[in-house]
């Protein structure tokens, strides 16, 4: 799945599926639902033009991004689900995600 994005966008969808995250598993040793994550706490790994999130304080978010080009990025996997992308569960798609970080 690819957007046109600017790096504050990419952000802001990351931030928003952490918060949309739940903890699972042994997740609940580090989760603290009060935490709220902003832009400011993301970052893009400028070597590689990377932006990946596998769990983060015990959430299980699964986020996946590179930069194709400028302002190009690629999400993966194409299709999240609900099992591998806890997020989900509020944005099903990457299209609803990125429709709610505009």
């Amino acid at each position: 799945m690819e957007f046109t994005l600017t790096d504050d966008h990419v952000k802001r969808m990351a931030a928003a599926a952490i918060n949309a995250s739940k903890a699972v598993g042994m997740g609940w040793m580090h989760f603290d639902k009060t935490a709220v994550i902003t832009v400011d706490d993301i970052h893009v790994i400028p070597s590689e033009d990377v932006l990946s999130i596998d769990y983060y304080q015990g959430r299980m978010v699964k986020f996946h991004a590179r930069r194709v080009s400028k302002d190009k990025w690629n999400f993966y996997p194409d299709t999240p689900t609900a099992d591998y992308q806890s997020w989900c569960g509020k944005y099903p798609t990457w299209e609803k995600l990125f429709e709610a970080t505009q």
